[in-house]
């Protein structure tokens, strides 16, 4: 016969299985209804959020729009343009603009660069300049 802990009782084998069955079926219903965002999905909603927690200079606010321009990844300018329909970013209307080349970035506050264009951002310093562009 097992020795009983003072002040400590065993739960009746039944009781525990139930308790195990439980804990497993809530665990299994949790993990199950996760959400699985890719990574495109990931950086556009990352891109848009951000923006709000930046100080924006007022000559880039006089803009007609708030454009993000994307070079280089069409996923995530995909999301982006999926995201921001009849939403605004510091009281503009947000859009999203695909550019091939950093020369066609235009009247853009954000530019997103693609980890597959490294020498693109060398060249979007350069060009950019001064512009208040992140």
């Amino acid at each position: 016969m097992p020795r009983e802990r003072k002040g400590w009782t065993r739960p009746a084998r039944g009781a525990s299985c139930a308790m195990m069955a439980l804990a497993l079926f809530f665990y299994g219903s949790i993990t199950h209804g996760q959400a699985r965002y890719s990574e495109a999905e990931v950086k556009a909603a990352f891109l848009f959020r951000f923006t709000g927690y930046v100080d924006w200079p007022a000559p880039m606010l006089e803009a007609p729009s708030f454009t993000i321009a994307v070079l280089g990844q069409t996923e995530v300018a995909d999301e982006l343009e999926r995201l921001v329909p009849g939403r605004s970013i510091k009281n503009l209307p947000a859009r999203v603009r695909h550019i091939h080349s950093v020369k066609e970035i235009g009247d853009a506050q954000m530019l997103y660069i693609a980890a597959r264009y490294p020498d693109q951002v060398k060249q979007a310093v350069q060009q950019l300049g001064s512009k208040p562009v992140l």
